[in-house]
């Protein structure tokens, strides 16, 4: 070069030898300093090839432009008709990614029409069009050009057709395409190699598909039908540990992986799949370790692999340590749209959604100027990561109806409600939702029969027995008393808040239009740390259990109110997840009055663990051990002037086995859960009129008195909790639940049947997600 400065051809190939070696901009040194020698059109020729061999369509269009048609070669001129050609993609790119299906169309037309007879173009433009959702326009240009160029359209043309066949998802087609090529007699290794790539590609993504439809053994003979080379591919590897890693076989998975692991001990996806088996075999401790290895090994310019574990840093709930990889990078490759995603999927796991919106926003406009293709979704990654970040904020309506029915005393114990809760809620940014919620209660206890005044039921309820003592009633007055003998009621529950992913506050009254009304609230905390969380709720919340405790009811012979119980008090509950096992504790501690109603105070302590023993990616089936212990200070179960008509015992212990099984089909997802028990109680005796404890003695002596009552040995329950859920669109659910109870001298039951109609549309989960029904203000 050095004897010949200006020979356009020797600084072209020594440009590309720098190129070739990784170094492209001394390579564009060597062409600048030869156009600054002598700008030729031999020149401007081997410069704008050059640029155009980096990626810099505008740079080469810069180059060849000053070169007047009537100096300009055949070869010139074909570059040039191929430069319009990139121009007119990248234009047509980002019409599409504007939404401007015209500007789309029409650049994609100029395209092909300033290289009617580049079969690589011809590909190129295809695969616009599938990627725009017009598979059979992407297929065509190609495919025509093939038929009417026969002799032209050698092995590697057809393979450029196989790669288009395979993003149009044509499959069938596909698979006899790539036979019809294993045939060619004269295949070079490298055409050899793409058509096994291909092919195990196609079988990878049918494969997958099988996996997401939970069709196991179709998966299973797919993987089975690779050539011998595609089973040697470690990809073909890792799907098979997948699969076996989806139906929870993760021995298996690992066993998929063990040829591998043998062959090259330190190969990074082989090791992340491995963490991910650990992390779903319920061994955290190791999948992160795995990582943390990946990572200490991965150099510095290998951002691929850096990417995949910050994945797995995220998917184990290590944010902060995925945010320090992700920093690094996106300092270092500022203008790299999957950098960019993946420091907004750690910015949202750290609840920084601001600053990931963002992100997700300037990695679509990155994604535009690179030409980033969608995925099988139609979405590019900074579009599915942005779509699933805008999935927090949920503008949306729930509405239901429940009854609910307790046996008891009529006009006394006996229970039958009916609800209807109405839940409104609007985003607040991504940070949590506004909320408002009306519940209107309806509660009938039955008809309070006066026939028999000797009747044990009539003496336990209100002040009949004293009055009765007193002899201040007459058969008339027992019979037809002057208050009402049914005491059904109406009432509208209001309630407000706040709710986000540690804070609920909310503030409301219990049903307005009841005997007994009041204000009530909330404010819970709840802090999740990984494989542990903690939550503290501190609430003041009816106590439903009973007309009288939930509304209060009316004495019908002196018109006196009492009841309209309500729990201010204290929970805690904390879990972790020991393997595959969940710990998980509860206590709580309250006080319990009401309007002339004993005061109370209890403690209640429940704990236990629960475990899968089948699971899928949308079902599971899980059992475990449950124990409660509750202490009341008084007995205030029954129902005369001053007791709380709820169950309060002094000791009671229970232990349950629950089996739940929790699964998604579809549009349809299910949660049954089944519990059996025993339990053991006792209750003190408690005074008829414990608000009048000053005449205990008086009391006693007039036999006012209910005794105290315990288990012998233990009681036997069972309790059955089934909910069902069906997405009707991508804005309406509708879905049931049935709840029912069974132990000595306890059988209530309720139902629900709901909708939830969503403002924006929800997106389709493809693991499992339990329904979630509308719940009752007095639940919360």
């Amino acid at each position: 070069m050095r004897a010949a400065p200006d020979a356009p051809w020797t600084r072209f190939a020594l440009a590309r030898l720098y190129r070739d070696m990784g170094l492209p901009q001394l390579g564009r040194t060597v062409m600048d300093d030869g156009l600054a020698q002598g700008a030729t059109p031999e020149m401007r020729y081997a410069t704008a090839l050059y640029r155009n061999s980096v990626d810099d369509a505008a740079g080469a269009q810069a180059a060849l432009a000053p070169v007047d048609d009537a100096h300009r070669t055949d070869g010139m001129r074909a570059l040039a008709r191929k430069l319009d050609a990139q121009r007119a993609l990248a234009d047509a790119r980002g019409a599409l990614a504007r939404g401007d299906r015209t500007a789309f169309a029409a650049s994609l037309a100029q395209a092909q029409a300033s290289a009617p007879d580049d079969p690589d173009m011809l590909a190129a433009i295809g695969a616009q069009w599938i990627d725009a959702g017009e598979p059979d326009r992407g297929l065509a240009p190609l495919h025509d050009w093939i038929v009417a160029h026969p002799r032209e359209a050698d092995t590697d043309v057809r393979l450029r057709y196989g790669d288009l066949l395979g993003s149009a998802g044509r499959d069938d087609t596909l698979a006899a395409w790539l036979d019809t090529l294993r045939r060619e007699p004269s295949l070079t290794p490298a055409q050899t190699a793409r058509i096994e790539d291909q092919s195990l590609r196609l079988v990878l993504r049918q494969t997958d598909d099988a996996i997401a439809r939970q069709d196991y053994a179709q998966a299973r003979k797919l993987l089975d039908r690779a050539s011998p080379a595609g089973r040697a591919d470690k990809r073909h590897a890792l799907e098979r540990a997948d699969l076996e890693r989806a139906q929870g076989r993760y021995d298996a998975a690992r066993d998929a992986l063990a040829p591998v692991v043998a062959r090259t001990p330190d190969d990074a996806d082989t090791q992340l799949a491995l963490a991910r088996i650990d992390e779903d075999s319920g061994n955290r401790a190791a999948a992160l370790a795995r990582v943390q290895a990946v990572l200490a090994r991965t150099p510095d310019d290998d951002v691929d692999t850096q990417l995949s574990a910050v994945r797995r840093l995220n998917a184990l709930r290590r944010a902060d340590e995925a945010a320090q990889v992700t920093d690094r990078l996106h300092a270092a490759y500022p203008a790299r749209a999957d950098v960019t995603v993946a420091a907004g999927r750690v910015a949202e796991a750290q609840g920084r959604y601001d600053d990931a919106a963002s992100l997700y926003r300037l990695s679509q406009s990155q994604e535009r100027a690179t030409g980033v293709s969608p995925g099988r979704d139609g979405l590019t990654p900074a579009q599915a990561a942005f779509a699933d970040l805008e999935q927090r904020r949920n503008p949306e309506i729930e509405t239901g109806w429940t009854p609910a029915y307790k046996s008891g005393d009529e006009g006394i114990s006996s229970y039958r409600a009916q609800q209807v809760p109405i839940y409104m809620q609007m985003p607040v940014r991504y940070d949590g939702h506004v909320f408002a919620q009306i519940d209107t209660v309806h509660l009938d206890p039955g008809t309070l029969d006066t026939s028999d005044p000797n009747a044990y039921s009539l003496k336990t309820f209100g002040t009949f027995a004293t009055l009765k003592a007193q002899n201040a009633l007459t058969p008339a007055s027992i019979a037809n008393p002057p208050g009402s003998r049914h005491q059904s009621t109406t009432g509208v529950a209001l309630g407000a808040g706040y709710l986000s992913d540690a804070w609920r506050v909310d503030l409301g009254t219990s049903p307005l239009g009841f005997p007994v009304h009041y204000l009530v609230g909330g404010v819970r905390y709840r802090f999740d740390a990984g494989p542990a969380s903690f939550s503290v709720n501190a609430s003041r919340r009816p106590e439903t259990s009973s007309v009288l405790s939930y509304a209060g009811m009316r004495d019908p012979w002196t018109g006196a109110v009492w009841g309209g119980v309500r729990r201010d008090g204290v929970n805690l509950r904390a879990s972790v997840d020991v393997g595959r096992t969940n710990l998980f504790a509860e206590l709580g501690a309250g006080v319990l009055s009401g309007r002339n109603v004993e005061r109370n105070a209890e403690v209640t302590l429940r704990t236990g663990f629960t475990v899968p023993v089948y699971e899928r990616a949308t079902m599971k089936v899980s059992t475990g051990l449950v124990g409660n212990a509750w202490h009341y200070a008084q007995n205030l179960r029954y129902y005369t002037y001053g007791q709380g008509g709820y169950y309060s015992p002094q000791r009671y212990l229970s232990l349950g086995v629950p089996i739940e099984w929790a699964g998604r089909h579809d549009a349809l997802s299910w949660d049954l859960t089944v519990t059996g028990g025993i339990s053991n109680s006792y209750e003190k005796d408690s005074l008829y009129y414990p608000t009048f404890s000053d005449q205990r003695a008086a009391q006693v002596a007039a036999g006012f008195v209910y005794a105290g009552s315990s288990t012998r040995g233990v009681s036997f329950s069972y309790g059955i909790n089934g909910i069902v859920e069906y997405r009707v669109n991508p804005h309406l659910s509708v879905g049931a639940q049935l709840h029912v109870d069974r132990s000595h001298d306890y059988a209530p039951s309720s139902a629900l049947v709901y909708l939830r109609y969503a403002f924006d549309a929800r997106a389709q989960r493809s693991w499992l997600v339990t329904p979630t029904p509308v719940r009752l203000y007095s639940d919360y």
